[in-house]
């Protein structure tokens, strides 16, 4: 299997580079020159907190590539405390194909104060437009639950430096 991932959000969209022999397990870690993470970051602008986010997962195949899986994510569960980092039911038929390792960061728009002066001097209202800043998403099979060990940079250290957050189920030594 070589997954990648395609974020929709307001008509906007991205995409994650293929994983070729990703399989089950793949890992998208990639920094684009901007970014010093450590992994693949998109930007969205939403527009309200009850926007929605789809992410579709797919299996890229000479010819047509073959849908896998998807899950819609609501902003607002995106922006408690700034950002989250949480794993996420990627789905098909309401069969349960998958989870993503989602990990996010909430930055609200900030308007320079040239543009706030123009705006209160035409009594209008400032609008407000939140950046929706989504990392690093991993697939991962539910069958097994097993995480890969090497899934590179995290942004946030769960349980100390260095170490790896496994998913729901996670049993050491039950993956073969």
């Amino acid at each position: 299997m070589d997954p990648y991932l395609v974020l929709e959000c307001n008509g906007q969209k991205a995409q994650t580079k293929v994983h070729h022999g990703g399989g089950k397990y793949p890992v998208w870690n990639q920094v684009r020159e901007y970014c010093d993470m450590g992994f693949q970051s998109f930007d969205f602008t939403v527009n309200s907190q009850n926007d929605e986010i789809l992410i579709k997962c797919f299996d890229s195949d000479p010819g047509k590539d073959d849908f896998v899986g998807q899950c819609r994510i609501k902003v607002s569960t995106l922006c408690i405390n700034n950002g989250v980092r949480e794993w996420i039911n990627m789905d098909r038929k309401q069969k349960l194909m998958g989870q993503i390792m989602l990990e996010t960061r909430f930055t609200p728009y900030v308007q320079n104060d040239q543009q706030m002066h123009a705006q209160t001097f035409m009594h209008a209202q400032p609008m407000h437009m939140p950046q929706m800043s989504i990392q690093q998403p991993m697939f991962i099979a539910k069958e097994t639950g097993y995480v890969p060990q090497n899934v590179g940079q995290t942004y946030y250290q769960m349980g100390g430096a260095g170490t790896n957050q496994h998913p729901p189920g996670y049993y050491p030594g039950s993956h073969s």
